[in-house]
């Protein structure tokens, strides 16, 4: 069964205090002194109205009344919250393909690190991640020439 969802309208009174209701549900108003506690209080007012399990599974939107500029103020700053998130993920992915590019040019974690503007310790941590199929990006590591020259004095 899918859960319902309701929309859940949000309005300071004249006292401060955030009234929750739901409109397509009779009589479902409570209130809190912050928009947190009001929602909590909203999803056990539902659930006198209806029953617990309808109210444990609701999906419940948010639709908070705010002055236009605050409520502008807030849809910017949101959508440039989740912009960023989305230039980090991509920050982290071009961090990460070169790092391991410059691990199989041989570098050193210390110099990888220093290349990328990061620890020798998070350079570490990104080439330990799992790349594709599971592989290790460790595990298709070029030798450096010291360790080549190491192998060959110690088996040659």
């Amino acid at each position: 069964m899918a859960a319902a969802n309701f929309i859940v309208r949000y309005e300071r009174d004249e006292d401060g205090w955030w009234v929750a209701s739901i409109a397509s549900v009779p009589g479902c108003v409570t209130q809190g002194k912050t928009i947190e506690q009001a929602r909590e209080r909203i999803r056990e007012a539902l659930a006198a109205l209806t029953n617990d399990r309808v109210a444990k599974n609701a999906k419940l939107v948010d639709d908070v009344v705010l002055p236009a500029p605050a409520k502008k103020a807030v849809r910017q700053a949101v959508t440039a919250r989740d912009e960023l998130e989305l230039l980090s993920q991509r920050m982290q992915a071009y961090v990460m393909a070169a790092a391991r590019s410059l691990e199989r040019e041989g570098l050193s974690l210390r110099d990888v690190g220093s290349l990328l503007g990061v620890s020798r310790q998070r350079a570490h941590q990104l080439l330990e991640r799992k790349g594709p199929l599971g592989t290790s990006p460790r595990s298709t590591r070029k030798p450096s020439a010291l360790a080549k020259a190491r192998k060959s004095v110690h088996h040659g």
